[in-house]
């Protein structure tokens, strides 16, 4: 009887201890965010803005060419004030903007992304007839590590607008890492692209919405495996209509419509506040489910 409770008393003990590591491990009630709540955060210890030319900064990195990121006398904060510098077409793809992403990357850090995860990726394109190209987005990356005993996401975010001729970034924010991790975006098995999204959503109804309005809206798509199995595109409130479409298969996963539409401005979810994008075009990366 006595072996039974000792027995008994040391498997509590094990319990014990094994929870009192994952907490301190973890930090699982730790108050807070989970990630920065926008490239402005002062979560972000180093950040940065660089003037580009979107006219000619896929051919020169095709070339080569380095020399593409250029001092920038605006601040992270300013940067959306003052009229549009570009006004050209800009065809951009997905992997155009992905390109640029891993160029920055490089130039800022002096490493690759190799070894990070793609949390999320979010674009904005005006309402508009024959849609094509993608100007500029946001991406968000995070890399799990040990430090000082604790494992923690550190997060990197870059952010690309082509019509205000910049590209902006921040880095080295950290945070607690979640006990059951973050889902990610992984671009090797990704079969439906941003355009592909697109194009997908205006065969589904989103043509017929924006026309009713004449154009007068902006769509936002975003992926975040965090919040949503698909991109989700928002042809924004005044158009009364979003949809969801599965990331590996094409499928319409559902359709929304007022009052389920989410705005462009999402609110995050009280409950694990990822990070979330900032522009007029913030994306909630885990309130749509």
């Amino acid at each position: 009887m006595r072996k039974i409770i000792k027995r008994k008393w040391i498997i509590l003990i094990v319990i014990l201890l094994l929870t009192m590591g994952i907490i301190y491990v973890y930090e699982p009630f730790s108050p807070g965010n989970k990630g920065p709540l926008s490239l402005s955060s002062p979560s972000y210890k180093d950040t940065g803005l660089f003037k580009i030319n979107p006219e000619t900064i896929l051919a020169s990195l095709d070339q080569g060419d380095t020399g593409v990121f250029l001092p920038d006398s605006r601040s992270l904060d300013d940067r959306y004030n003052g009229p549009a510098l570009y006004t050209g077409p800009i065809l951009w793809s997905q992997a155009d903007n992905l390109t640029i992403v891993n160029a920055l990357n490089k130039y800022v850090w002096k490493d690759t992304l190799d070894n990070w995860r793609l949390y999320s990726m979010a674009f904005n394109v005006d309402c508009q007839d024959n849609l094509s190209g993608l100007p500029g987005g946001n991406f968000q990356y995070f890399k799990t590590i040990f430090d000082k005993g604790k494992v923690i996401d550190i997060w990197r975010e870059v952010e690309i607008a082509p019509e205000y001729s910049w590209v902006a970034w921040g880095g080295s924010a950290k945070f607690a890492h979640p006990l059951l991790g973050w889902e990610s975006i992984d671009l090797s098995r990704l079969k439906v692209t941003a355009e592909d999204a697109i194009r997908i959503a205006e065969e589904h109804g989103g043509r017929e919405a924006r026309s009713k309005i004449q154009n007068k809206c902006s769509i936002h798509l975003s992926l975040v495996p965090a919040g949503h199995k698909g991109w989700w595109v928002n042809y924004g409130y005044s158009s009364g209509f979003g949809i969801l479409i599965d990331s590996s298969t094409g499928k319409v996963i559902k359709t929304l419509t007022p009052p389920q539409l989410p705005s462009n401005m999402m609110p995050m979810d009280t409950a694990s506040n990822p990070p979330s994008t900032e522009r007029q075009l913030t994306l909630s990366a885990r309130t749509m489910k």
